[in-house]
């Protein structure tokens, strides 16, 4: 996937090649060489290889063919429908815009999560210090709201400071009986609605039985 790599975005060698464009990584390479050669923009290379690493193109330097293949956004292929979010907020004392706001969020911060576990292990695996990941996670998840709106007509609304991004993130991964924590995004007004409205479902259970 396109990442952050010493604030340049870019794209691995693998990556390129399971566009299935070429047809080795000798094709690629030799084609990458020979454009480059002749505009020193395009193929623009981040990282060469060395051992225990691979090649980094700079993704802003690929030609176009290459890009229409390749995700748009470092997010998208982490975001989509994630039916327990869409489930808990559905059977919550919420108005429908209300619904769809909480289970964007929810999403968007599901994949902020996979962004960032994405991303640490890659600089792992090169050895390279964590430290900064989360703001560049930030950065990308405020990005995205550009390609929300677009692609489905929507915006989260995320914390856009990263001590506060990281409390809610932090949040949102306790431990409890769903997947995730999603009481956390309520607004306190809201969640407070919800826990008496709960209470009174629990005593008419309890009168009941």
């Amino acid at each position: 996937m396109p990442h952050l790599f010493n604030d340049i975005v870019v794209v691995t060698e693998k990556e390129i090649m399971e566009t299935g464009l070429f047809k080795s990584v000798e094709a690629l390479r030799k084609k990458a060489s020979r454009m480059n050669r002749l505009n020193d923009l395009v193929y623009k290379k981040v990282q060469r290889a060395a051992p225990g690493k691979g090649v980094l193109y700079d993704y802003a330097s690929l030609p176009s063919d290459v890009k229409s293949v390749l995700p748009k956004h470092l997010l998208e292929q982490f975001y989509g429908m994630v039916e327990s979010a869409s489930s808990y907020y559905q059977f919550r004392n919420l108005k429908k815009k209300q619904r769809d706001q909480y289970t964007v969020n929810a999403q968007a911060l599901i994949a902020a999560i996979r962004l960032k576990d994405a991303r640490e292990q890659f600089r792992r695996s090169l050895t390279v210090p964590l430290k900064g990941v989360m703001q560049t996670v930030v950065f990308d998840v405020h990005d995205f709201n550009s390609v929300l709106q677009e692609k489905y007509g929507v915006k989260h609304t995320l914390p856009k400071s990263v001590p506060r991004f990281r409390r809610l993130m932090n949040e949102f991964l306790k431990p409890c009986e769903h997947p995730f924590n999603y009481a956390c995004l309520l607004s306190g007004k809201i969640g407070n609605s919800n826990k008496k409205r709960t209470k009174i479902v629990s005593d008419e259970n309890k009168l009941e039985g």
